[in-house]
């Protein structure tokens, strides 16, 4: 309801624009086969959105980065993130 009808409020912070795109879906139960049709909904969703903005949704190599980035805030050591990221960049 946010995104299909928004909020009127005269603080910004309190206001949402409405009018946006969103998918709902409804089912009596989760099996595999529903389970799968939903997977393959969203996994098209995001292939066609990276070809139209032009941008790889299967980014190996993000994923890679995204994954060495996880585990160390999940460590609490985030002071060695942007050293890692640097490193995998070959930036340093």
């Amino acid at each position: 309801m946010a995104f299909a009808c928004g909020k009127d409020d005269e603080n910004p912070n309190k206001y949402f624009a409405g009018s946006r795109p969103s998918s709902i879906i409804v089912g009596d139960k989760v099996t595999p086969e529903s389970l799968g049709a939903i997977l393959a909904h969203f996994e098209n969703k995001v292939m066609f959105q990276g070809f139209t903005w032009n941008i790889n949704s299967f980014d190996q190599e993000g994923v890679q980065l995204g994954k060495l980035l996880a585990k160390k805030v999940l460590a609490k050591n985030t002071d060695g993130a942007l050293t890692a990221y640097s490193e995998l960049l070959g930036i340093f």
